[in-house]
């Protein structure tokens, strides 16, 4: 583990040097967050007492923040760069030649991206809190809130693997970034990050609830309101926990074969 944490440090050194480029991200996420935000007053027509859905002024604005935030943190423009590019540029021989787990040195390199930018996300946060202060809402209750902590990190990691996987085809394909992006905008939506899901005609919610990634935002915002009970709760992170291991499991099948597809080439 002394390795993984010399290349987070390494890797947050690097990110540094492009805080610029990730604060100018975080604050496109941001007037995006207030674009949704001025929508969803017009709707209430500024009314805190009228409810849509089963969602008040106060909940509807504080799931727009988290949510916000959320997406800045998950869904990174260059999401799975690193993947690609080590692949199709050759870097990827010299990692697989060192004492280290490949999949895992990119798995921590994504995390610390992560935590850097939920750094920059909640300062940013912090001060648009403060300007709609009167309308934010806290969590239900100090469990939910762990909860609410546990369902992002997993999130997180599915999130790790889902691209993870778009990435690692690149040792069959040249370019794998539109396949990319088309998942990104695929997961903004369906995530429930500018409309909860259970706005959603009866159709699209139901497909929406099959797919992965209403746990990237849509459940941990349940649990944050307390709208699931503890049994809503426990099954949830049931099929979270399904997830990760099925999309663990075909990751791994391709990064088998396409490593033994690399050496036979000569990569």
């Amino acid at each position: 583990m002394k390795i993984y944490w010399h290349i987070a440090k390494a890797t947050w050194q690097e990110y540094l040097s492009y805080r610029l480029n990730f604060l100018l991200e975080v604050i496109g996420g941001i007037f995006t967050m207030l674009i949704a935000i001025a929508v969803w007053f017009a709707v209430f027509a500024g009314d805190s007492t009228r409810i849509v859905g089963t969602y008040t002024l106060g909940q509807m604005v504080s799931y727009l923040l988290i949510a916000g935030v959320i997406s800045t943190i998950l869904f990174l423009t260059a999401q799975g760069d690193d993947i690609n590019n080590d692949i199709n540029r050759g870097t990827v021989s010299a990692l697989l030649i060192k004492p280290i787990n490949v999949p895992f040195y990119w798995f921590t390199r994504d995390f610390v991206r992560k935590f850097f930018t939920l750094i920059l996300g909640v300062a940013e946060l912090a001060i648009i809190i403060f300007l709609f202060r009167s309308y934010f809402v806290l969590p239900s209750s100090a469990l939910n809130l762990m909860f609410f902590v546990l369902a992002i990190i997993l999130a997180a990691i599915i999130h790790f693997l889902l691209f993870a996987i778009l990435s690692v085809i690149a040792f069959w394909f040249e370019e794998t970034w539109g396949w990319r992006f088309v998942m990104r905008i695929v997961m903004e939506v369906s995530a429930g990050a500018i409309i909860p899901l259970s706005l959603f005609p009866g159709f699209w919610r139901t497909i929406f609830e099959i797919l992965p990634f209403q746990y990237f935002i849509y459940f941990p915002m349940q649990i944050y309101f307390g709208k699931i009970d503890t049994g809503g709760i426990f099954t949830g992170f049931a099929f979270v926990l399904a997830w990760l291991l099925i999309l663990s499991f075909m990751f791994l099948i391709l990064w088998k074969r396409g490593v033994r597809r690399y050496v036979g080439y000569g990569g």
